[in-house]
């Protein structure tokens, strides 16, 4: 059976920040449109709420023990997914990084839809093991991994047409945090693209463009 809950800190400490990553991708974006176009194929066909997240940091070290984990939230009163360094306990696995024995957790999530896809996946995971393959063969590993693209909490956000999801990274007391929010488009005409999809249904995040803007960090 794939485990698909390991951690490695180490391993996403080392990951590049989103600009270099980005570039990498953008010198590829031909094959990478082949491969996203495979992959949403693969996942329609299968009815699965996955797809590709860009793999990257945003200078928040973990230590040992610790795991990038989202919650929904509200941030400057309005809804808000919100992830920090915390202990991985009372969430799920929700996107992965690549490695030469199978997967590592990228990304931690608390959100119920989340929970969901990921049971799906520990009964049968040969549909993320493709999604492994193909993303292998293409040698785009370094670059991005799967991820689960739907959250239930997503219908608290404004969904129309012309908005975007932005992350920014804030300074919360002593702690750095990744918040994203639903924004117009054009506000995210700095930001990096950082998740791709089909969009299955409502509850889906690729409905919108999902872009991290590159914050300088406050001291």
């Amino acid at each position: 059976m794939t485990s698909l809950n390991k951690l490695d800190s180490k391993k996403y400490n080392a990951l590049p920040f989103p600009k270099n990553a980005s570039d990498e991708l953008e010198n590829r974006k031909s094959e990478f449109k082949e491969l996203l176009g495979k992959i949403e194929q693969l996942t329609k066909k299968e009815n699965i709420e996955l797809g590709l997240r860009l793999l990257h940091s945003h200078d928040i070290p973990l230590e040992d023990g610790q795991a990038m984990v989202e919650n929904f939230d509200n941030f400057k009163g309005e809804p808000a997914f919100i992830t920090s360094a915390n202990s991985p306990e009372n969430s799920y696995p929700a996107s992965w990084i690549l490695s030469e024995d199978g997967f590592i957790v990228f990304e931690y999530s608390t959100d119920p839809y989340v929970k969901r896809v990921y049971e799906k996946l520990l009964e049968d995971s040969s549909i993320l093991n493709k999604i492994n393959e193909l993303i292998k063969n293409y040698k785009f590993d370094s670059l991005i991994g799967p991820c689960i693209t739907a959250r239930d909490t997503l219908s608290n956000f404004n969904t129309n047409h012309g908005q975007a999801l932005v992350e920014h990274t804030v300074k919360d007391g002593d702690i750095y945090k990744n918040v994203v929010q639903s924004k117009p488009n054009e506000s995210s005409s700095i930001g990096i693209k950082t998740l791709w999809g089909a969009k299955l249904n409502k509850f889906c995040i690729t409905n919108l463009p999902c872009y991290c803007c590159v914050d300088i960090k406050p001291h």
